[in-house]
């Protein structure tokens, strides 16, 4: 018998980190990488997704891209994010002007990221730990979601 995977989205402009990812989560999970923020959403409309992990910066050496946020900020306006976690896995560090701990904070609140992982200390074991607790969460609410339907239907 065979066994589906769960799918990740990987946004991320860098190769080495997308074999990283790649090689760190592929022997459990299906991932699929994208390195522009059109081939991101292009892949979310048309595929389904437990997890995303997205970059906020596609555009290196510009520390006030910020397309990953971008990312976010659309998907929060549809249905995706309902079953649908994120992580957030990013290297560039703070610029004056451009990006503030406390506004990152308020945006991951408001588009539902479970967590936050600096490439610059980035540490495989907990990263791998995040992951499998946001699949198994992605799980648990795409199953609330179907009973509170059914629940409605009796």
């Amino acid at each position: 018998m065979t066994t589906i995977k769960p799918r990740i989205l990987l946004l991320e402009d860098k190769d080495n980190w997308i074999h990283l990812v790649s090689t760190l989560l592929g022997p459990d999970y299906d991932v699929v990488a994208v390195k522009r923020l059109d081939e991101a959403r292009d892949m979310l409309v048309s595929s389904t997704f437990h997890l995303a992990i997205i970059d906020i910066s596609l555009v290196s050496g510009d520390p006030f891209d910020e397309q990953g946020l971008q990312l976010m900020a659309d998907l929060r306006t549809t249905e995706i994010l309902r079953d649908m976690s994120i992580i957030v896995l990013s290297g560039y560090p703070e610029v004056e002007g451009a990006r503030t701990p406390e506004r990152w904070r308020v945006a991951f609140r408001d588009y539902k990221v479970k967590d936050f992982f600096d490439k610059n200390h980035f540490n495989k074991k907990e990263f791998k730990e995040e992951v499998i607790e946001a699949i198994a969460d992605s799980y648990m609410g795409a199953m609330g979601e179907r009973m509170k339907a059914a629940k409605r239907e009796v």
